[in-house]
């Protein structure tokens, strides 16, 4: 992370809360939608909906990228958080990401210390 007041700090935290809100809030409610919520209390007809506006996040995202990451060389929480989503969407059947942004995502998940998380779940 960067330091609190900084510039760093404040560009970071805007991809952290684009990231929430434009990915993992639609895959949240998408989720709630298939099988959290009960039968009688989901909306299956919101996820098309859902998804179109997950797809037009992707370009945005991949306009974020300011070099190997979302913050230029220092991988950041910001980082942690667009890869999971990415990965989620993937599993969840979302529109596919871009070559850009699955090779982003595949940076990130070749890091050492996330396959040591793997290693530990």
């Amino acid at each position: 992370t960067f330091t609190a007041g900084s510039v760093e700090r404040l560009r970071m935290d805007g991809h952290i809360h684009f990231v929430l809100e434009e990915f993992d809030s639609l895959l949240w409610v998408a989720a709630k939608n298939s099988f959290i919520n009960p039968v009688e209390q989901r909306a299956a007809a919101v996820k098309s909906v859902l998804k179109w506006e997950f797809e037009r996040s992707l370009q945005r995202l991949e306009d974020r990228l300011q070099g190997e990451f979302l913050m230029g060389d220092t991988f950041t929480i910001a980082d942690i958080l667009a890869v999971h989503c990415l990965n989620w969407g993937f599993i969840a059947k979302f529109p596919d990401a871009s070559d850009t942004l699955k090779s982003y995502a595949k940076r990130c998940c070749s890091r050492d210390a996330y396959k040591r998380t793997l290693e530990n779940t």
